[in-house]
């Protein structure tokens, strides 16, 4: 789905054009596998990801690997704290990772999202 999200006009003109512009840096919070990485890397972004652990840093990075991609940052941290500077991604990805705060934690949670993602002019 966040493919078709992506690379699709027929959803949101605001992605499809972003995705059409090169040099962006794009974080995944809970890159796993590398599934959603992958295709980033394809459409030529900087592409970085956070896992919880360094096993899952380790799994991601062979998976990206076996298939044969040139690896991306992938950083140990979480929702509620992302090793990436302020002000430093175009775009910032969570999918299936904020129900893992709850609560109060949900405020920092879009506190820290917010602080990592460039402001919009």
């Amino acid at each position: 789905m966040l493919i078709k999200i992506l690379s699709s006009k027929k959803y949101s003109d605001l992605t499809h054009n972003f995705i059409k512009k090169k040099n962006k840096k794009i974080g995944e919070i809970g890159s796993f596998s590398g599934n959603n990485l992958r295709y980033f890397i394809e459409q030529g972004f900087k592409t970085y990801g956070v896992e919880i652990n360094n096993e899952l840093i380790k799994m991601g990075k062979d998976n990206l690997k076996r298939l044969g991609y040139s690896l991306p940052t992938i950083l140990k941290g979480n929702n509620q704290k992302i090793p990436i500077s302020t002000n430093f991604l175009d775009c910032l990805v969570s999918i299936n990772t904020i129900h893992y705060d709850y609560g109060y934690n949900i405020e920092k949670v879009f506190k820290e999202f917010n602080r990592v993602v460039k402001k919009m002019d």
